[in-house]
């Protein structure tokens, strides 16, 4: 990938390229890998937002919602709660009348996350 490619080349901005190259990713490991790289807290404080980023680039609206709350980003995360859902069966499911169950996915982002929202921003603190 052309920003992990550029990290490894210049070390000054190392930390926000492998962010950038994590908010781009669909696979969950490689954005850990990324993450796993980072050497200031400044950009360590970002995991989280950058991973509720990714989660709503792929299209995981439930877990990028409780990942912006967790990251304390209410507003974003009622954003996605407030838009249309985009996919085929959540559209049909909100047409029938019937509650869209984001429980599923949102049990399994806060165990993924669950580590990463230890360490947020500390500076909010």
């Amino acid at each position: 990938m052309l920003y992990e490619s550029a990290a490894e080349k210049i070390d000054i901005i190392s930390d926000w390229l492998y962010l950038r190259a994590a908010g781009v990713t669909s696979d969950s490991s490689t954005r850990q890998k990324y993450y796993g790289k980072l050497r200031t807290d400044v950009a360590r404080a970002r995991r989280l937002p950058t991973e509720a980023l990714a989660l709503e680039r792929t299209g995981d609206r439930a877990g990028a919602m409780f990942a912006y709350e967790a990251a304390g980003m209410r507003l974003d995360a009622l954003r996605i709660a407030a838009s249309p859902p985009s996919d085929s069966s959540t559209v049909a499911t909100a047409r029938s009348g019937r509650p869209v169950n984001h429980n599923d996915h949102a049990a399994k982002h806060r165990s993924a996350t669950s580590g990463l929202s230890a360490s947020r921003n500390p500076c909010s603190r």
